[in-house]
């Protein structure tokens, strides 16, 4: 399992995702026939699609907002906004990835209630892939946020075992991206295409940072995300605490020292390891809220009670519902980028014309120079097939 597990993730960092990111699945401009005998050659520039969380004051999502609200730079130029579809007219695919690792055994019933109250908040048109890891993650459940599958699964989920969070995190990206059986059929984007809209999507991971089992390096994990189209958000579930349920299957309660018989040297190993089970936590943290702010999401502390830990999802879902889709048709790539076939990294930024908003998207996105390489090759076929 870890072998396929690694080979999977391996697969998803090599194949580049974000050249355009929505391009494969529709078009936004229509395809004009040709009566013509020879063939018609053309350089297609696809679209990019950007997630954009516009808050107003008070941290309320910004409403109303069109094409002619937005300004978009890629590589410090500023570029002609082709589309923008507001939170209410792009339905919504959350990846839900739950730590249920040992570590988490003392937070059970807390992460379990507000995750059912997470799922509570959505719309009924969203669709949410639960995803449940330990050392290994899955098996993944797509369904309606009422799906009673779903709200089982949560129920039944055990605390037990080792942690991979960045793991579980590369594989949500992917299934979030790829996975094409999800909620059932979607309206058509248009009435030419016949395709599919764009949909926001998002992914949330809950978890108290501790990972011992984790094969990718946080830098693979960074160039997963950054060739997604998904926002992140980790939301922190509060300092540990040991012994965990892990420890407690190891060593009977009959063999653990009681309260006011701890030895020294037990009390003295405890410190020990929950310093440094909070010290590896940390670093994962710190790694996490790094990936946030690389994609356009947020990084929301949470607790260790109920009432924190809903009001943390409540966050997510205030973000959420003040998501955008921007996109835009990028320029040609400069003559470096045009002969080479590897991507290349374009930096990004969206303001919002009117004062007092925030404004999150993600950095940059990978393209690769298909679009100016395939036009070249396809006029030179032209001219041959003409000679």
């Amino acid at each position: 399992m870890r072998t396929i597990l690694v080979l999977m993730i391996a697969l998803t960092a090599a194949v580049p995702r974000m050249a355009a990111p929505l391009s494969d699945r529709f078009h936004t401009r229509p395809q004009q026939e040709t009566t013509e005998q020879h063939p018609a050659f053309e350089a297609r520039v696809d679209l990019v699609i950007l997630p954009v969380s516009v808050l107003a004051s008070g941290d309320l999502p910004a409403g109303g907002l069109t094409a002619k609200d937005f300004r978009v730079f890629e590589d410090g130029v500023e570029q002609e906004v082709a589309l923008v579809l507001s939170p209410q007219d792009a339905r919504l695919d959350v990846a839900l990835l739950m730590d249920v690792s040992s570590s988490m055994w003392s937070l059970a019933d807390s992460a379990r209630s507000s995750a059912a109250g997470f799922l509570d908040q959505l719309s009924d048109d969203d669709c949410v892939l639960l995803l449940r890891f330990t050392a290994l993650p899955g098996p993944g459940i797509w369904g309606a946020p009422d799906d009673p599958n779903i709200r089982a699964a949560i129920n039944q989920t055990p605390m037990e075992g080792g942690s991979a969070v960045l793991d579980a995190t590369a594989v949500g990206f992917h299934r979030l991206t790829n996975d094409a059986d999800r909620c059932g059929p979607e309206p058509a984007f248009g009435a030419n295409n016949g395709q599919a809209p764009p949909r926001r999507r998002a992914l949330v991971v809950v978890t108290d940072g501790v990972d011992e089992h984790s094969v990718l390096a946080f830098e693979d994990l960074l160039s997963i995300a950054l060739q997604a189209d998904a926002p992140f958000f980790p939301v922190e579930l509060g300092d540990i605490a040991l012994p965990t349920l892990e420890l407690r299957e190891a060593q009977p309660d009959e063999a653990l020292p009681k309260p006011g018989e701890t030895t020294a040297e037990a009390r003295w190993d405890q410190m020990e390891e929950l310093e440094d089970a909070r010290a590896q936590s940390a670093r994962r943290l710190g790694e996490l809220r790094e990936l946030s702010r690389a994609t356009g999401g947020q990084f929301i502390t949470g607790g260790r009670s109920i009432e924190r830990l809903t009001s943390a999802y409540a966050e997510v879902i205030n973000l959420l519902r003040s998501y955008y889709l921007v996109g835009y048709y990028p320029g040609s790539p400069d003559s470096a980028h045009a002969e080479s076939e590897l991507p290349s990294w374009h930096e990004v930024e969206v303001r919002v014309r009117r004062g007092g908003y925030q404004v999150h998207t993600r950095s940059g996105y990978y393209r690769t120079p298909i679009d100016v390489v395939a036009a070249r090759r396809h006029v030179q076929a032209g001219i041959d097939l003409n000679a």
